[in-house]
């Protein structure tokens, strides 16, 4: 990345995610070694700069999402192991969960969010669990992707107990992310072990 006309590594591992915050001032990356690095987006987005000390150190594995509050105020991130944890963007010291019940966040890749109670109920008791997740731009809608390679759509926000998704099978392996289009009439997908990607038409019905 470069910073003030020069380049820069920013990790000694690879980046494994990334999210501009909502008002794209900006830039949030996880690493494979668990760390967050945040930056200021500068220049329409040609001149990065390191916020405050530039990383945050909470993880002990990859950080594979990143969800944004609507404020630009908290970043929600969630590491490989499963831990998912809160941070002030102010300080970027870390933020209890029961301070944050009333975060609004831009986006739901962080799949072990409140709002995605009702979308791990099909694996309780299982071996199997959500392994991605995308809302709607809209946010009416809730898209889950599991580790059999199955995709779910639900209604946004799905209740606990009461909600029911659609389901289909997708990719042959574990999906790896999925993504609305920009006016959500069909999702994105990609599977593992291979460059698969795939576009799925939203009906009533389910997934085209």
């Amino acid at each position: 990345i470069q910073e003030n006309n020069s380049e820069f590594l920013i990790a000694a591992r690879q980046l494994r995610s990334a999210a501009f915050s909502p008002d794209g001032n900006l830039l949030a990356l996880g690493a494979e070694d668990g760390s967050v690095f945040v930056f200021s987006v500068e220049e329409n987005g040609l001149m990065y700069r390191r916020y405050r000390e530039g990383a945050v150190k909470g993880h002990s594995a990859p950080v594979l999402c990143l969800d944004w509050a609507t404020d630009c105020a908290v970043l929600r991130t969630q590491s490989a192991d499963l831990v998912t944890k809160l941070w002030s963007v102010s300080s970027l010291a870390q933020v209890s969960q029961e301070d944050a019940s009333d975060i609004r966040f831009a986006t739901e890749t962080c799949y072990l969010s409140f709002n995605h109670v009702a979308a791990w109920q099909p694996y309780v008791g299982t071996d199997r669990g959500l392994v991605c997740a995308a809302r709607s731009n809209t946010a009416d809608k809730l898209c889950v992707g599991d580790d059999n390679g199955h995709l779910t759509l639900y209604r946004f926000p799905p209740h606990p107990e009461l909600a029911q998704g659609i389901s289909a099978p997708a990719h042959v392996r574990a999906l790896h992310s999925v993504a609305f289009t920009f006016d959500d009439s069909a999702v994105i997908s990609s599977g593992r072990g291979g460059p698969l990607i795939m576009q799925w038409s939203l009906i009533d019905s389910g997934f085209k």
